[in-house]
């Protein structure tokens, strides 16, 4: 799984891309909470376009993120969300926890 990031406005991006499973949870995890540590900016997207496959560590990394971003008062947008991993999300019962964004557009629309 690789992490970069990047600004849109107000907005920090965290782009991830690969698969977000429990092989690679733990070294995501860690560099997720090295950008929340450094983040300049209360708003967090995370960028899922180049996520391939999710699987029920993932779900339970970007709920942890979520929880982090709710106890500084923060914001956690998701990205151009693919139909696979956003019918996990749907199936599990937390994409009513998520506020989902569809492009860049729209979010430098909110900056």
């Amino acid at each position: 799984m690789a992490l970069t990031t990047r600004r849109i406005g107000k907005h920090r991006i965290v782009t991830l891309s690969g698969q977000l499973n429990f092989q690679n949870y733990s070294a995501t995890k860690a560099g997720l909470e090295e950008i929340l540590r450094e983040a300049d900016s209360d708003s967090l997207v995370m960028d899922l376009g180049q996520v391939e496959h999710l699987d029920s560590s993932g779900i339970a990394l970007m709920t942890h993120v979520l929880k982090s971003q709710e106890k500084k008062s923060g914001e956690l947008h998701l990205l151009a969300v693919k139909d696979a991993v956003r019918s996990i999300m749907r199936l599990t019962h937390l994409e009513e926890y998520f506020r989902f964004i569809e492009s860049e557009a729209e979010l430098s629309a909110q900056a």
